[in-house]
């Protein structure tokens, strides 16, 4: 038995990438060395936070479906994932503004 786990090719941002096989796609991009799944509209970079779906700062788009929680999507070969770095689609653009509040209601994202 191999120490080192199957991979799987995703599109990441438009490159190419091999991912650890059989993980969440967060736990993928954290192995690719690029955590950030996405800018706030500050400018900051967010990456993986809760692990469980809940704070949506793992929020991509997948294959053209915005606001997929990367913490709770299996990794898959020929998934496309976009942050929105490379220009493309930003998850954050199609939540209401209401919808990134916190349980103050003050805005974090």
């Amino acid at each position: 038995m191999s120490d080192h786990p199957a991979q799987v090719s995703i599109t990441l941002d438009g490159r190419p990438h091999s991912v650890p096989a059989g993980r969440s796609l967060a736990a993928a991009l954290i192995a690719t060395e690029h955590p950030v799944t996405r800018h706030d509209r500050a400018g900051r970079p967010r990456a993986p936070y809760c692990g469980m779906g809940v704070c949506f700062d793992c929020a991509v788009t997948v294959d053209g479906t915005p606001l997929v929680r990367a913490c709770q999507e299996p990794v898959r070969a020929g998934m496309r994932v976009d942050t929105g770095r490379a220009g493309g689609p930003d998850p954050r653009d199609r939540v209401g503004r209401s919808d990134l509040r916190d349980d103050t209601g003050r805005e974090d994202v």
